[in-house]
């Protein structure tokens, strides 16, 4: 049976204070059960987990992977991870107008990191890269 997304939160909110307590093997095991939940912030916290190494291997291809999947959701601090990895280039081919195009959604859904970004990841664009994410952003939200 699905989790409804009050149950959801409330078990983030036990995952996250494990967590800060210092019990990162419970907080990681009820992270990882929202993320195989398909939960966005679950997704977010374990892609956060291999990007920075915590409970297991380094791998940004697997930050990637998860924050995919939430940022598909329209989870903003993914959204906000995927600019950042397709801007720098970090477990993703460069690439600045996909990385536009992930801060624009992220924009969107109030992050304030992708807000102060975008200007001058817009400045990089060419006009031609511009009118692509402009229509990556017109296909596909």
């Amino acid at each position: 049976m699905p989790l409804t997304r009050a149950e959801a939160l409330k078990r983030y909110e036990d995952g996250a204070k494990a967590f800060a307590d210092g019990d990162k093997a419970t907080a990681i095991a009820i992270m990882q059960s929202l993320a195989d939940a398909g939960v966005p912030e679950g997704l977010h916290f374990i892609g956060w987990c291999f990007e920075q190494g915590v409970e297991r291997a380094q791998d940004p291809q697997q930050a990637f992977a998860f924050w995919s999947k939430a940022a598909a959701q329209g989870f903003g601090p993914s959204q906000t991870a995927l600019g950042v990895m397709y801007q720098n280039g970090v477990g993703v081919e460069r690439d600045c107008v996909m990385a536009y195009v992930w801060h624009v959604r992220a924009a969107m859904n109030n992050e304030v990191q992708s807000q102060q970004a975008l200007p001058a990841i817009r400045g990089q664009l060419s006009t031609d890269e511009q009118r692509r994410a402009r229509e990556v952003l017109e296909r596909e939200g």
